[in-house]
């Protein structure tokens, strides 16, 4: 197998290991298991796996640095995009489903709650990151030949 191969399956397998956690939470509604406050449940699933995603897009650099392991840097911006698009999930089940689209509570939420104010602005931080994500982004940028 040649290495454009190997990078396009492995583009394909993290893609698909990536929808795990979505596909959890799905079955996890269909089934009930949510527990006792299901949004509850969700916002915060939603909320680890962005978090988790957005260490998992840091990690290629300083392993990269430390060991040489180039072979994670093709997958570091899917992955990156994938920490974005569980914010998303996390900010709109929260805006939508828990807030019920109430603008006034949402910000009296996000002035009294630290820690919303802090997603708020971490999300805000990734949008900017997410849009200067594709092929001709990065080329206008400079950073892709």
């Amino acid at each position: 197998m040649d290495a454009t191969t190997r990078r396009r399956l492995g583009k394909v397998l993290v893609f698909a290991a990536s929808l795990i956690p979505l596909a959890l939470v799905g079955a996890d509604a269909l089934r009930g298991r949510l527990g006792a406050t299901p949004i509850e449940t969700i916002l915060n699933r939603f909320g680890f796996w962005t978090l988790t995603f957005v260490m998992l897009a840091l990690v290629p650099t300083p392993l990269q640095s430390l060991f040489g392991w180039k072979w994670l840097a093709p997958y570091r911006r899917m992955v990156g995009l994938f920490a974005f698009f569980y914010g998303f999930l996390h900010l709109s089940t929260y805006v939508g489903v828990d807030q019920f689209f109430d603008w006034k509570a949402i910000a009296a939420d996000v002035v009294k709650r630290k820690f919303i104010t802090i997603g708020m602005l971490a999300f805000a931080l990734l949008v900017p990151l997410a849009l200067t994500s594709t092929d001709g982004s990065v080329r206008r940028l400079g950073l892709m030949s």
